[in-house]
This record gives structure tokens, C-alpha cells and sequence, in this order.
């Protein structure tokens, strides 16, 4: 689950956490993440990730009539590379400034440490200096049920776009 350091692709950091933009060569670490951290995937699916989980973050994008701008696939690594979280943001969803986080999972081990608070908070100032602004939340039915709880457990509401 280590990503390769690469200042190049490096997005913003919170702490000693770097958050990079990955890209294809990081799909081995990104699927060994995802096995490694399946509680998203057996709550909101009700098994485990695909063997392709991490190939669909990469191609996955919005139908035809939801314009947008860029999705990026963002890792959370630590200073060995390690990582440690990871989030899908598309910008400019719909409308200009409407940044939507898609999924945003926290390794499971790191879960009740406020590391989730933390590095969503960086994601979101992130989002506000590329242009996002203000906030706005939509759950999908599948979570709606364990509402806040996602962000304490590590992950973030579905359907939520910074705009």
C-alpha cells in the first residue's frame, strides 16, 4: 500500500501527511488499500472490493449531462508513503466552484483517532483555494442511516459537494 513519493503530483499536506494526486501506476497500491480497508464497500455494497475497485475511481466520471471539469483521485500518505486515506473529487460539478468529494475512505486502523476530521478539513481548505466555495451536503439513501457516523469511522457522506 505504498505510494511512490512524486513531488510533482503532491496536491497539499495536513501535518505529516502528504496528499498527492494519483495516477495509474498507483492502482496496485490504491486496490491493496482498498482490500486492506473493505468497511465502506461492506456496508454500502455488502461485500468486499472488486478486483477492479481501483481501476473504476480512475474511469468513473459523471454522464454526459453532468459537466464537469477534473476528477482527481487523491492518496493521504505518510512520509514513508504509506497510505493512510484516500478521496475522489471532481471540480466544477454541475456549476463552477461545486466541488464534489465522492468517496473519501480513512484506513480502518486509524478510525476513532480524528485523523478522518483532520484530513477532511485539509481536503476542504484544499477544495476553498482551488476555487470552492461554500458547502453543501447530500447523503445517498445507503448512509443515510449511519448519517454522521461516516465521518467519525473515516469516511465522508456520499454525496457532497463543497460548491
Amino acid at each position: 500500500m505504498d505510494i511512490p513519493h512524486r513531488s510533482s503530483h503532491n496536491l497539499f499536506s495536513v501535518g505529516d501527511v502528504g496528499a498527492r494526486r494519483l495516477a495509474e501506476s498507483d492502482l496496485q497500491a490504491l486496490q491493496d488499500f482498498f482490500v486492506a480497508n473493505p468497511d465502506y464497500f461492506l456496508v454500502v455494497n455488502g461485500k468486499r472490493p472488486r478486483a477492479d475497485e481501483a481501476r473504476q475511481e480512475f474511469e468513473d466520471c459523471p454522464p454526459p449531462e453532468m459537466p464537469f471539469d477534473e476528477v482527481f483521485v487523491i492518496g493521504f500518505a505518510d512520509s514513508a508513503g504509506r497510505l493512510l486515506a484516500m478521496a475522489s473529487v471532481i471540480s466544477n460539478l454541475l456549476a463552477e466552484h461545486v466541488w464534489h468529494i465522492g468517496l473519501f475512505i480513512v484506513a480502518t486502523s486509524l478510525h476513532k483517532l480524528g485523523t478522518a476530521a483532520i484530513l477532511y478539513a485539509g481536503l476542504e481548505a484544499w477544495l476553498k483555494e482551488r476555487g470552492a466555495s461554500g458547502r453543501r451536503g447530500r447523503q445517498r439513501q445507503g448512509r443515510a442511516l449511519l448519517g454522521e457516523a461516516w465521518l467519525c469511522r473515516g469516511q465522508a457522506p456520499y454525496w457532497h459537494a463543497v460548491g
